[in-house]
């Protein structure tokens, strides 16, 4: 949401920008999270997912889960700060198709977005902490935060 809400009331001035992001095998759409091979329920009450929007259904929610997507808070004419996605294939926690769903929207919308696909990876193991995968994080993050500096 960059400068705008949600803020904490206790953070009046200070800035909540954001300059880029780097998510890892993050959810993006929790109401599709339960049509794609994973060892959870994500749409139950009692489920992460639902538990996030207030211990409700998630698939008799869609209103309420559609907002905690970061895609609903996207606009094609607001600015959005440069995003490298990171998922493994095999991920059994947060199905890939989150990642792909969120990378497709954002270059839909013309942002500027980096998608790495990690063959074979599980939630975060399988490829993340190799010096391959988090030397491309180090430059992602040099590149931009230098360029918001200057």
């Amino acid at each position: 949401t960059g400068d705008g809400a949600p803020d904490a009331d206790g953070d009046a001035g200070v800035s909540a920008r954001v300059r880029c992001i780097v998510d890892w095998y993050g959810p993006s759409d929790i109401e599709a999270m339960n049509y794609y091979p994973s060892i959870f329920d994500h749409a139950g009450p009692d489920s992460s997912e639902g538990l996030l929007i207030g211990g409700k259904n998630v698939l008799e929610n869609r209103e309420e889960a559609w907002k905690t997507s970061p895609m609903y808070w996207l606009e094609r004419d607001r600015e959005t700060p440069p995003v490298l996605i990171m998922h493994g294939t095999k991920d059994r926690y947060v199905p890939y198709n989150q990642s792909c769903r969120l990378f497709e929207t954002l270059r839909g919308m013309g942002k500027e977005a980096e998608f790495i696909r990690l063959e074979e990876a599980d939630h975060g193991v399988g490829g993340f902490q190799c010096d391959e995968a988090l030397d491309l994080v180090e430059e992602f993050l040099k590149k931009h935060l230098r360029t918001a500096a200057e």
